[in-house]
């Protein structure tokens, strides 16, 4: 598993990754990272779709 770490996002803000459907901030998508599974080998490529999250 390869850990990506992401730039730019608003900290506070919570972002549902879509193919997982899982829900994390921002600032841990920034500094602890997104696990990307099945990156093996070389030029391996995955994009994942990420929807900032409005709470009620």
């Amino acid at each position: 598993m390869r850990r990506v770490y992401l730039k730019g996002l608003r900290e506070e803000v919570m972002y549902q990754v879509e193919e997982t459907g899982e829900i994390v901030s921002g600032g841990a998508l920034m500094y602890a990272g997104l696990n990307i599974p099945n990156m093996w080998g070389d030029y391996q490529g995955r994009l994942m779709h990420l929807i900032s999250v409005v709470s009620d």
